[in-house]
């Protein structure tokens, strides 16, 4: 037994010992693994600087393709807009145009109509007034006949005397009546004299109160026409001043003209409305313009051509100052591209220095005697490394062949290397780290994915015996009758390794049995007690124990190991004990269990 114990023991060293070194050459190469990894890294942050450099400068075409595109089609919308604005400007000009000249015509007609109602007003009033001249004059004359008669008819009496008078009279009485006749003759004569001059007074009094009428209210309609006359010069004039300050029909065409020539330049568009504005309004003055016009143009365009070549010249100085800029930013990669290819080259001479140095380590290890038992020499190595890293000195020498690997790898590797070396050994701490966490997250899963497995065989393996229960039931009813009806074994499946569904039903036959039998049962819940009560040495001790026993090498060893299991030096817990030294209480235990265990098989096949 000491003989089988200092075996395990050697094989187990061994076991460590072999172990340890497949973790040092797992770190070795991982770390070699590592520097490969940071060259591919390297290598493809070049490769996607290079294709961000690229992807940038495309861009940049893209954008500023994209900025020229949006200009010109602004420009092309403005100068539309703009041509838009102009014609409804012209149309709204040209409405009021014909409103101006429909409104001149109308005060035209009326300063006509007026001009003919002052001529007949005045032609009336001039009949009126010679009229009413010569009703004067005539009244002129008869006033001075009348003077004259009064005049002559007062010198009559005042040259006869009364006696000459009353002689006449007397001497006139034979007369008598031939002069009263005269007398009266002239009386009459008289009175309608003085009745025509009160009639003439009477008239010229009625005319001139007429014409002081007439003479007021053509005064009137004089000043009124006048207002109206001057009322209508003012809107005449403001119209002529509106009708200059508008564009004309001629600044229309240079207008169109111009955007015409505009749409050629950059977009290349002819108007077919410019043909039949052209034809429409194609007259006299036009032709005679015509050659000023392409003067016009022809400058115009010059300007034209002249502006949208500097406007390329700006394009292209800002596309020289972007090449510039671009040139920088390539020479600045271009320098970080040789700084890390030297970083990659010291990489590549520290992956060479750590190859050899691996190498070295190889040959020391092949030449190291085998009864030697080393410690970990790739562990001893890194922490030599870590040593000449924080106190700058080698560290002591740990024995003949560690002592002559360790002075190789110092003597090999500079400060500079141990350095490296110890931020690989960090990385892969950190990998470590990082794949222990995936392989814990992995085993939590499958240790889930294990459990619901577990519950689902639990559950199937109760389903299944209860189906059981109820095939022993029906064969325990149908009495010998259902004998026949058992499954008997197919030795072609036998032969063919494939038992079927005989092998199922003696499994299930098998645990049928130990769940029936009372006495297997209670075994296995007292040794399940009796193992929970355990320590953890005494169940480390027999889990152990069961391991080796069940190992086909170790199958010599069952009846010592059985044998020192009944020994004083075991636990008493872990005894087995017969059915003759169950005390009273376990007696009691297992009487209570099989009656429980026999309503629970009777309630089963009531089921």
């Amino acid at each position: 037994m000491v003989a089988s114990s200092s075996g395990t023991d050697g094989l187990a060293e061994e076991n460590k010992k072999l172990k340890r070194e497949l973790k040092e050459y797992a770190a070795e190469f991982a770390s070699l693994k590592n520097q490969d990894i940071t060259i591919r890294n390297l290598e493809e942050q070049v490769a996607a600087a290079k294709r961000e450099r690229e992807d940038a400068v495309h861009q940049q075409v893209e954008k500023r393709t994209r900025e020229l595109e949006d200009q010109l089609e602004n420009a092309r919308l403005e100068w539309a807009q703009q041509r838009r604005d102009y014609e409804r400007q012209l149309e709204a000009s040209r409405a009021e145009l014909r409103e101006a000249f429909a409104k001149m015509d109308a005060m035209q007609s009326d300063l006509f109509a007026h001009k003919q109602r002052s001529g007949l007003a005045r032609n009336a009033l001039d009949a009126e007034m010679e009229a009413i001249s010569q009703d004067s004059l005539l009244t002129q004359t008869l006033q001075l006949e009348n003077v004259q008669l009064k005049k002559q008819l007062e010198e009559l009496l005042s040259a006869s005397s009364p006696s000459e008078i009353f002689n006449a009279q007397s001497s006139a009485l034979p007369s008598d009546d031939t002069g009263s006749e005269s007398l009266q003759s002239a009386r009459e004569m008289q009175a309608e004299q003085d009745a025509v001059v009160a009639a003439l007074r009477q008239e010229v009094f009625r005319l001139k109160e007429a014409h002081a009428t007439a003479s007021v209210a053509a005064v009137e309609e004089a000043k009124r026409l006048k207002t109206a006359l001057e009322n209508a010069q003012q809107k005449q004039k403001d119209l002529e001043a509106e009708l200059a300050a508008r564009p004309t029909i001629e600044k229309f065409h240079e207008v169109t003209r111009k955007l015409r020539v505009l749409q050629q330049l950059e977009y290349n568009i002819v108007d077919e409305d410019d043909d039949k504005s052209k034809t429409s309004s194609a007259d006299a003055a036009e032709s005679t313009g015509a050659v000023d016009g392409l003067e016009a143009a022809t400058v115009e365009v010059e300007q034209i051509l002249v502006s949208r070549v500097r406007r390329l010249e700006h394009s292209l100085q800002e596309c020289e100052r972007t090449l510039q800029t671009r040139t920088t930013q390539l020479q600045t990669v271009q320098g970080e591209l040789h700084d890390r290819n030297d970083k990659i080259r010291e990489q590549a001479t520290l992956i060479r220095n750590l190859e050899e140095n691996v190498a070295a380590l190889e040959k020391a290890r092949r030449n190291r005697t085998s009864g030697v038992i080393g410690g970990d020499i790739g562990s001893e190595i890194l922490m030599d490394a870590m040593e000449d890293q924080f106190t700058g000195t080698s560290g002591s020498s740990r024995g003949n062949g560690v002592a002559t690997t360790a002075d190789t790898a110092s003597s090999s590797a500079n400060p500079s290397s141990d350095s490296k070396m110890l931020e690989i050994v960090r990385g892969q701490r950190d990998r470590f780290r990082e794949r222990m966490k995936e392989l814990q997250s992995e085993k939590n899963r499958v240790e889930e994915l294990a459990q619901s497995y577990k519950s689902t065989v639990a559950r199937l393996e109760t389903d299944n015996m209860q189906l059981y229960h109820k095939i022993r039931y029906l064969q325990s009813y149908g009495g010998d009758k259902s004998g026949g009806a058992r499954i008997k074994p197919n030795f072609t499946a036998l032969e063919d390794g494939s038992a079927g569904a005989y092998d199922v039903e003696e499994r299930y036959r098998g645990m049928y049995e130990e769940k029936m039998n009372p006495f297997v049962q209670f075994n296995k819940m007292e040794n399940q007690q009796r193992f929970t009560n355990l320590n953890p040495v005494d169940k480390i001790l027999l889990t152990s124990a069961k391991l080796l026993l069940d190992t086909a090498s170790l199958a010599t060893w069952r009846s010592a190991i059985s044998c020192c299991c009944t020994s004083s030096w075991w636990p008493r817990s872990i005894r087995s004990c017969t059915s003759a030294e169950f005390p009273t209480t376990r007696r009691q235990k297992l009487a209570t269990f099989y009656k429980r265990n026999k309503l629970h098989t009777k309630s089963c096949m009531l089921k």
